[in-house]
Order: C-alpha cells, then structure tokens, then sequence
C-alpha cells in the first residue's frame, strides 16, 4: 500500500473548468518555468513531462534514455479528483533540445540497451514520483494524500467457441483461436496510414492473424485495404508514428 499511496494522490480542483489535459499542460508549464534545468514539456507526447537529470546514454553516445512522469487525472461526479502518477522513458538524440522522442526498441544497434535501460525499478518509481511531486507542491500546486482500501478481484471469466474458462490459461493463444462469434460475411478492415510501406506491413501481419484465428472462414472477409482516411463502413486501424498524437488529428477521430 506504502508503494499506491506514492503514486495517487488528491488534486483539489474546486471547479472543473478545464480539460483534464489542460490541467495537465498548466501543471507541466509551471514546473518547466519553476525548474527549467530540471524539467521539459513534451509537447506532442501526451501527458507526460521529461526529467532531463534523469539520462543515460547509450554506449556510443548517440542516444540518450531520459525518465519521464507521466500523469493521469481521474475525475467522477461527487468526488475528488486524483492524480495518478507513473514513472516512464523517452528515449531521444542526444543534443537535442527539448528531448525528442525516437522508437529505438526494435532497432538491432540498440534494442538490446533500450529494453535494460527502459526497466524502472519500484525503488526508482517511488523515488522519482516523490521528487516530482515535491517540486509540483513548490511551484504553487496543493495535492493531498489519498486514502486506498485494499481489494480483492477474482480472476475473470472469459467466453469463446469452447465453453467459459477461468484466466488465467497456459497460453493465450489457445483461447483466440476459438472466437465465441465470427465476423459478418463482407467484413471491411482497412490500415489508416501516414507511411505506405508500414501499412502494407501491418495488412498482411492482420490479413495472416485473420487466417491463423478462423482459417478457411477468413476467405469471406474482404481483403485489408490501406487508405489514407478512415471510413465508417469498415474497422480502421490507424497507424501513427511516435512523434504525432492521435489527440491533434481530428480528421482521424
């Protein structure tokens, strides 16, 4: 319980006038003005903010593994509002300011340093929320320890082709491959895409898993098209790379 109650915490907001994520991008503001040197708003990032103290770089100094703190506010009728506070990376060129962010996980030079560098250990987690915090409350912010009762949840129920099962199972695998329901005949899935050459990737990757899940019946579905724009008769998926936000892109929503 000691490691939640570091993490959760009560945000008086008397009046909720604005988004959560303007709050979000006051609160960032004001620690990027109170501590400059220590803090970096991430803009196209979500509601996140970078610790610049926090770095580790790779081994031939080209990229460099920042910590970041990022935030989730959780608001019901009736009640306070809470911050709920994670501790994450950003893993960016080094030199560039203000961070920004690159997908080096699966990149072969520096995939295997990016798994072991992006590991948060729960000693950090708790020590970096605590710093946060700390610096939150002294430029200008009131949060308020929360009160959390333990509970107990009992494993789900989940249904498919074969009857109920309780998770979890030896292998996921077992469970998808006998759907309770199939898709209708004619079936639209269609890849959204800013890049050409991904979405023909991810299509034949979904036009495959549609085969392994429901084999001969997946002929009936129509072919996975790629497009440039949603539309509403099929399921669209919609690629993004990691420097764009689904948020600032109303034409995709």
């Amino acid at each position: 319980m000691e490691e939640l109650q570091a993490s959760i915490f009560t945000l008086p907001e008397p009046h909720r006038s604005i988004t959560a994520r303007d709050l979000w991008s006051e609160m960032a503001s004001d620690l990027a003005g109170e501590f400059g040197d220590q803090y970096a708003r991430l803009e196209h990032s979500g509601m996140r903010i970078c610790l610049l103290h926090e770095a580790t770089m790779s081994p031939d100094k080209k990229i460099v593994r920042y910590r970041t703190i990022e935030g989730t506010i959780r608001r019901r009728r009736g009640q306070p509002t809470l911050l709920d506070i994670a501790v994450g990376n950003l893993f960016s060129e080094a030199g560039v300011s203000p961070p920004s962010a690159l997908h080096v996980v699966t990149d072969p030079q520096y995939a295997l340093w990016a798994r072991h560098a992006a590991q948060v250990p729960l000693g950090e987690h708790v020590r970096l929320v605590r710093l946060f915090t700390a610096d939150l409350m002294d430029a200008g912010w009131n949060l308020e320890p929360t009160r959390l009762t333990c509970t107990t949840i009992p494993p789900p129920l989940v249904e498919n082709g074969r009857g109920v099962q309780r998770l979890p199972l030896g292998k996921f695998r077992s469970l998808v491959r006998y759907p309770r329901s199939l898709p209708n005949k004619g079936m639209m899935a269609a890849i959204v895409w800013p890049d050409l050459h991904a979405a023909k990737h991810a299509a034949d990757r979904l036009a495959h898993a549609f085969s392994e899940l429901i084999g001969p019946l997946a002929d009936d579905l129509q072919a996975v098209k790629c497009l440039r724009r949603p539309i509403p008769e099929a399921v669209n998926l919609v690629l993004l790379p990691d420097n764009q936000d689904l948020t600032d892109m109303p034409e995709l929503r």
